[in-house]
């Protein structure tokens, strides 16, 4: 639960602010990033293609309405659900789903020492949907 509210409070204030670049960062180096818009499907896998993905969300702000978390099958990560509503240049104003999975910083690929973050995880997996009309009408 921790873990989630710090991707929380990290993540949304680093897209909005358009800090991607940093953000990018807190990614594995083979993580995978993806949006979905409606019908539309983006993914990508290298650092630079998710900077800049998350840079086309800059200045979004994002409400957060729920966060569920729950311990990857290890026990030594986590799975977050958020979900909420954002304001963005691209869409206007629509609902988000919003599913992270987060594992162990793996301590050899930075020079961060462990009292550097209160939490020491990476972000591998993040799916981020927003939810237009139309996929909520369902079938």
């Amino acid at each position: 639960v921790a873990a989630a509210k710090t991707f929380v409070d990290l993540y949304y204030p680093h897209i909005t602010h358009g800090l991607s670049s940093d953000l990018a960062t807190y990614y594995t180096p083979h993580a995978q990033k993806s949006i979905s818009v409606g019908g539309a499907h983006s993914v990508v896998a290298s650092r630079a293609d998710i900077m800049l993905q998350l840079s086309k969300f800059s200045g979004s702000n994002f409400v957060v309405r729920g966060v569920v978390s729950q311990d990857t099958f290890d026990g030594k990560g986590a799975h977050i659900l958020i979900t909420g509503v954002v304001q963005t240049t691209l869409t206007g104003l629509t609902s988000f789903a919003h599913s992270v999975s987060l594992v162990v910083k793996q301590e050899d690929l930075y020079s961060f020492t462990s009292t550097d973050a209160p939490y020491s995880f990476q972000i591998h997996n993040d799916a981020l949907s927003l939810l237009t009309v139309s996929d909520m009408d369902g079938p």
